[in-house]
C-alpha cells in the first residue's frame, strides 16, 4: 500500500525572485492609484484626499527601498551591507510617514490645523520612529507603532462612517480603506513573523497581493477608470 505523498514545505519557500515580483506589482499599483487621484485631488482641493494619495506615494517609496534591496540580492551589484542601518532608516520612515498619512487622511477635519503643521507633525513623527528604531535597534518599536496606528485610523473610519450626517460624503473610499488597514496589518505580520514562522510568508504575499489589486480595482473605479 503506497502512502500518500507529503506535501513538500519547499513549496512554501519565498524566494528573492518572488519577493522582487510582490514589491513590483505594489509598487505598479501604488502609483496607479496616485495617478488617478490627482485629478479628483486638483478638482475638489480636498485635503483628506490628499493626504490618501500620499499615502499610496509613501507606500511605493517603501516597496521601492525593498525592492532595490531584494535585486542588489539578486545581482550582487552593489555591497549594501555598510549602509544597512540607512536603508533600514529610509523602508521605516516612508512606511511609518504612509500610514500617518492615511491616519490624517481621516482626522484633519478634527485638529484643525494648517497642511504646513500637518507636515511637520507626520515627517517629525516618522523620523522620530525611525531614529529610535536603528539606533536602539528596537524594530518592535516599529511593528508596535505600525499596529496601533492602523487600529486608531480603523476605529476612526468605522467611527465617522457612522456619526457622519453625510455618510455618503464622509468617504466614497470607505471600504478602500478598510482593505488598507488588513493590507497593511497583514505586511506588518509578514515583516515581523517571518524569522519564527518563514513558512507563511508566501500565503501572507498571496493575501496581500490580492488585497491591494482589489484595492486598485476599487480606486479605479470610483475615479472612473474602470470603466
Amino acid at each position: 500500500m503506497e502512502l500518500p505523498p507529503q506535501f513538500d514545505p519547499v513549496l512554501l519557500k519565498v524566494t528573492p525572485l518572488i519577493e522582487a515580483e510582490y514589491a513590483a506589482v505594489v509598487i505598479l499599483a501604488c502609483v496607479l492609484i496616485f495617478w488617478r487621484t490627482r485629478e479628483l485631488s486638483q478638482l475638489t482641493g480636498h485635503r483628506g484626499i490628499q493626504y490618501f494619495r500620499y499615502t499610496f506615494l509613501f507606500f511605493a517609496f517603501s516597496y521601492f527601498f525593498r525592492f532595490f534591496g531584494i535585486v542588489n540580492q539578486i545581482g550582487r551589484y552593489v555591497d549594501l551591507r555598510p549602509h544597512l542601518n540607512l536603508v533600514t532608516f529610509a523602508i521605516i520612515y516612508v512606511s511609518s510617514a504612509a500610514v500617518l498619512y492615511l491616519l490624517f487622511s481621516l482626522i484633519w477635519k478634527k485638529l484643525r490645523t494648517s497642511r504646513t503643521q500637518d507636515t511637520w507633525i507626520i515627517h517629525g513623527t516618522a523620523l522620530a520612529i525611525a531614529t529610535v528604531s536603528v539606533v536602539f535597534r528596537y524594530t518592535e518599536l516599529f511593528i508596535l507603532s505600525q499596529i496601533l496606528i492602523l487600529l486608531s485610523a480603523a476605529v476612526l473610519s468605522v467611527y465617522l462612517r457612522y456619526t457622519s450626517k453625510k455618510k455618503k460624503g464622509f468617504s466614497q473610499f470607505y471600504y478602500i480603506y478598510i482593505l488598507l488597514f488588513v493590507f497593511w496589518i497583514v505586511n506588518t505580520i509578514g515583516f515581523a513573523v517571518p524569522r519564527f514562522f518563514p513558512d507563511i510568508k508566501l500565503i501572507v504575499y498571496a493575501v496581500s497581493t490580492t488585497l491591494f489589486l482589489i484595492i486598485l480595482y476599487g480606486v479605479l473605479n470610483k475615479t472612473g477608470g474602470g470603466k
